[in-house]
């Protein structure tokens, strides 16, 4: 049996190495899948999702950070829900919008931290931080499918810097 409570750190160094993770993402996410995005303002968290949600086939322009309307849903190969948790104060407050989270599309779940408790422990978790002009990334996995798909982003990642 793995242990997905291991986390791996990568250093990305701009924004392009940001979007290519979530790039490499949307191709490996399915309909149930839930990703938590943790970090300051300005650490790249929209920028990831902005990327992974164009990966799925949505017009990356129309991809914007839903703070002020707390949700998006996008239709791409598969639908997504892209929720941003910083206004919330209160995890129930997540339930309460009564979003397909965990259920029929993709889920994105920016300021993670802030509701982790409305997650269902098999979620991804990028936890991005400023660091040297750049960002670290560190991915934990709560369980098989959420280490499936780190596992897979790890191969992608891999295999694109060798290209």
């Amino acid at each position: 049996m793995s242990d997905t409570t291991a986390t791996t750190s990568l250093d990305l160094e701009n924004d392009d190495a940001t979007r290519r993770v979530g790039a490499a993402l949307g191709e490996l996410v399915a309909p149930g899948d839930v990703i938590g995005l943790i970090g300051d303002l300005g650490a790249g968290k929209t920028t990831l999702c902005k990327a992974l949600i164009a990966a799925l086939g949505v017009d990356e322009d129309d991809v914007t950070s839903p703070t002020f309307v707390l949700a998006r849903e996008h239709e791409g190969r598969i639908p997504a829900v892209h929720v941003d948790c910083y206004r919330m104060q209160y995890a129930a407050e997540l339930t309460l919008l009564d979003l397909p989270i965990g259920g029929s599309a993709l889920a994105l779940i920016e300021w993670a931290d802030k509701v982790a408790e409305a997650l269902p422990a098999d979620h991804l978790s990028l936890e991005l931080d400023h660091q040297d002009g750049g960002r670290k990334l560190t991915i934990r996995a709560g369980g098989p499918r959420s280490e499936e798909l780190k596992r897979g982003l790890l191969t992608r990642l891999h295999s694109s810097q060798g290209a």
